[in-house]
C-alpha cells in the first residue's frame, strides 16, 4: 500500500510539473505569435564589428548597444518621404510606450548613410527635432557599407526624376537589437506605430 501511494504521489508531481512546463511552452509560443508585424529571429543573430560615432561625437559599435533594446533606422537628413515618415512613426511608438509605461524604454538611433553630407550637428539636430531621447550615428562609408551589408539594408544614389538631384534610394525597415547586441527581429514599411509598441512589448516579455 505505501509502495502504491508513493507512486500515485510521483505520478501526480510528475503530471504538475509537466503541466506547468507546457503551459509555461504554450503561453510563450502564443505571446510571440501575437507580433503583428515584427519578423523575430529565435535565437537572435549576432552582428558583425562595427565602428561608427554618434551625433555627440561619442564611439558608436557593439558595445553600445549591451544593456538596452535599441531601435536602429538607416536614413538621411535631407531625405524626403521616408526618412521623416519613418522618424514620425518611430516618434509615435517611443510616446506609446511611455504611456504604457514600458520599462526599460529602448534607445531610438537614425544611422546616416550619407556622410558627405551629415555632419555630426546636423545629424543630432535632424533626429532631436523628432524626440529629445532620439541619436543619430554615422561614420566612414566603408563602417556604413559593412553593416548595411551584413544587416541587408539596400542603398543606392540616384537622381530624382522631377529635379534632376541627387538622392538615395534606401530600405524603410527598423532593426530592433536586443540588449546582448543581437538583431531581435525586423520591422517592414509601411509602419503602424501603435503595433509595433505592442510587438515590441511581447518580445521583451518573452526575452527572458
Amino acid at each position: 500500500m505505501k509502495l502504491a501511494k508513493i507512486l500515485i504521489i510521483l505520478f501526480a508531481v510528475i503530471a504538475l510539473l509537466g503541466g506547468i512546463f507546457a503551459s509555461h511552452f504554450y503561453t510563450q509560443k502564443t505571446s510571440l505569435e501575437s507580433a503583428k508585424t515584427a519578423t523575430i529571429f529565435s535565437p537572435p543573430q549576432e552582428i558583425s564589428k562595427f565602428s561608427l560615432v554618434d551625433s555627440q561625437g561619442r564611439p558608436f559599435n557593439n558595445n553600445t548597444f549591451w544593456g538596452h533594446w535599441t531601435f536602429i533606422f538607416f536614413g538621411f537628413t535631407t531625405c524626403a518621404q521616408i526618412c521623416p515618415t519613418t522618424m514620425n512613426d518611430l516618434n509615435q511608438m517611443y510616446q506609446s510606450l511611455l504611456k504604457n509605461q514600458q520599462n526599460p524604454m529602448p534607445q531610438v538611433v537614425l544611422i546616416s548613410i550619407d556622410p558627405a553630407t551629415d555632419t555630426l550637428e546636423k545629424l543630432g539636430n535632424y533626429v532631436q527635432s523628432f524626440n529629445p531621447h532620439f541619436q543619430g550615428a554615422t561614420g566612414d562609408k566603408s563602417e556604413i557599407d559593412k553593416l548595411t551589408s551584413h544587416l541587408g539594408i539596400l542603398y543606392q544614389k540616384t537622381k530624382d526624376k522631377k529635379t534632376g538631384l541627387e538622392t538615395i534610394d534606401h530600405s524603410g525597415a527598423i532593426l530592433l537589437v536586443d540588449p546582448s547586441g543581437k538583431l531581435a527581429a525586423i520591422f517592414s514599411a509601411p509602419h503602424d506605430p501603435v503595433a509595433m509598441a505592442k510587438d515590441f512589448q511581447v518580445i521583451v516579455s518573452n526575452s527572458g
